[in-house]
């Protein structure tokens, strides 16, 4: 029983999702890698293509594969020409990335590396405030501010931020992150 629990922990922390979710046709890693070659030719076609876009930006995500993401939109970030879901996505990306810069140098080195990667986290900040300019009452983008409060060290603004969301939607879930209950919990175990 002890190795069930102990295989199913690994399987659920260690391995990533689309290793494990990936057993429908379309998902399998080799059929996401082919997907993503297409849709990178189309792009090439059509590099104004916002659907195709996004839709390899989805690609990347389901591989935790953010720097790509970040590429595919930094151009068009700095042009401020993205809608609001591909300025949410670009955050996400940008506060992914981040978490996952400042992990493998805390495991790889002894020196404090998360300033060296900071500026994920204000590009992040500057794409959200986009889209909460044009829409304030977006909650997801307040989630991802609150997430984005959370990674940044600034655990009172994401307390605060998370509280208001579960007062407003108990059930509030959103793709990549925890649910606002969970994050909130994670903030107050601290």
């Amino acid at each position: 029983m002890k190795t069930i629990f102990l295989s199913a922990f690994f399987l659920a922390f260690c391995l990533p999702s689309h290793i494990l979710f990936s057993q429908s046709p379309g998902t399998r890693p080799q059929e996401i890698k082919d997907s993503i070659k297409t849709l990178r030719k189309e792009l090439k076609i059509h590099p104004d293509d916002s659907r195709t876009r996004f839709e390899l930006a989805k690609l990347y995500l389901s591989m935790d594969d953010y720097g790509e993401i970040v590429d595919l939109y930094e151009k068009k970030f700095d042009k401020k020409e993205c809608s609001a879901a591909e300025y949410k996505m670009y955050a996400v990306a940008r506060i992914r990335n981040y978490e996952k810069m400042v992990i493998t140098g805390k495991i790889l080195s002894k020196m404090p590396i998360a300033s060296m990667f900071h500026s994920d986290l204000s590009d992040a900040e500057k794409a959200l405030d986009r889209v909460l300019q044009a829409d304030s009452s977006d909650v997801e983008t307040k989630f991802f501010k609150g997430v984005l409060r959370r990674v940044d060290g600034k655990e009172v603004e994401a307390e605060k931020i998370f509280r208001e969301i579960i007062a407003a939607n108990p059930f509030f879930k959103t793709y990549i992150f925890y649910d606002a209950w969970l994050e909130l919990s994670a903030l107050l175990r601290k």
